[in-house]
């Protein structure tokens, strides 16, 4: 710092501010753990916030398979120090986990070619140990009757074989995720991604932004499946809005467009609030200057609960997302019924 033009005060206040950091790690939204950036002791902070999870959770790390990794800048004997008060042996990004890559690049193509490689040569290798000579000589005198993927993935009710189509899948399970965020605003990732993506809204509303990660455009991806069977169970309707917001229950559409009328003063009620008195009972003359006959009928047969709004899935039982019904939707994005 002295080469750059620091002067003597400035750097002595780095380096008290340096020398007398203390970190905590935050575990369920609490504080725990409290340690100072020095290299042994910060290890054996590790090792017994470790050890401690592994008393609350009851599962036990195994070391064997962890790897610790460094920044570029750090010397290869002080990797080989602190690797070796963690009992970590494996040091490096190129160590793999049930046979994925530790780290993911920036080029996902090229992190993930070498598992596509090798699933290739194993089903080339089935197939040519599956048939024996002889049947494959016969193979050639009779052909197999190939069927198209699109007809595998077709449910079974509809003639298909009903097996799962893995792009569907993965949308349904990154639809779990995008749930879990919207539903448990508190958890650690949800709080991350809002700081970072939706400071001033809400996980529903959030957009890209300016250099995603990967993470954040697969949840985005995860939305596109959570939004078309989501919709909000009416409390006080406070914070729902009635022409923007999902509301209503299923069919789809579940929000809905003001009553076309030159008399309509749809524009002074903005808020679900507004169509109900104060005992929760809709006030039935509102509902019929602003709404059709059909919406109007679907909003009545709606009974607000107590206490605040609240998120639900619409298209099961329990009222919440799971991966069976989010296929269903993701599936219609790769196999949508043609339009007459």
């Amino acid at each position: 710092m002295g080469k750059l033009g620091f002067g003597t005060r400035w750097i002595d206040w780095i380096r008290e501010l340096v020398s007398t950091i203390s970190y905590s790690v935050i575990v369920e939204g609490q504080p725990f753990g409290y340690f100072k950036p020095e290299r042994e002791d910060n290890c054996e902070n590790i090792l017994n916030l470790l050890n401690s999870y592994e008393g609350y959770s009851g599962q036990q790390i195994n070391l064997d398979k962890s790897a610790v990794f460094f920044s570029n800048n750090t010397p290869p004997h002080v990797r080989i120090q602190v690797a070796g008060k963690l009992n970590i042996h494996h040091i490096g990004v190129q160590d793999k986990y049930l046979g994925l890559p530790s780290l993911i690049h920036k080029s996902k193509r090229e992190t993930f070619s070498e598992i596509k490689e090798k699933v290739r040569k194993k089903v080339n290798g089935w197939q040519r140990n599956l048939l024996s000579t002889g049947g494959k000589q016969r193979g050639n005198e009779r052909r197999m009757a190939w069927i198209s993927w699109n007809q595998m993935t077709r449910p079974k009710r509809e003639g298909g074989l009903g097996f799962k189509d893995l792009r569907a899948q993965n949308l349904a399970l990154l639809g779990k995720q995008f749930w879990r965020i919207t539903t448990k605003p508190q958890s650690i990732l949800a709080q991350i991604y809002r700081e970072k993506y939706y400071r001033y809204g809400n996980s529903m509303n959030a957009e890209a932004g300016n250099s995603p990660s990967w993470g954040w455009r697969s949840m985005l991806e995860g939305k596109k499946v959570v939004e078309k069977g989501l919709n909000w169970r009416v409390g006080s309707g406070s914070t729902i809005r009635i022409f923007a917001d999902l509301w209503l229950p299923p069919p789809y559409p579940m929000s809905i467009a003001p009553k076309i009328s030159t008399h309509s003063n749809s524009g002074q009620h903005i808020w679900v609030r507004d169509l109900l008195t104060e005992n929760r009972e809709w006030k039935q003359d509102i509902l019929n200057e602003i709404f059709s006959p059909e919406v109007r009928s679907r909003i009545l047969s709606i009974k607000p609960i107590e206490g605040n709004n609240v998120l639900q899935w619409s298209l099961n039982k329990s009222r919440l997302y799971d991966v069976a019904s989010g296929y269903q939707i993701a599936y219609q994005f790769f196999y949508a019924e043609p339009e007459i």
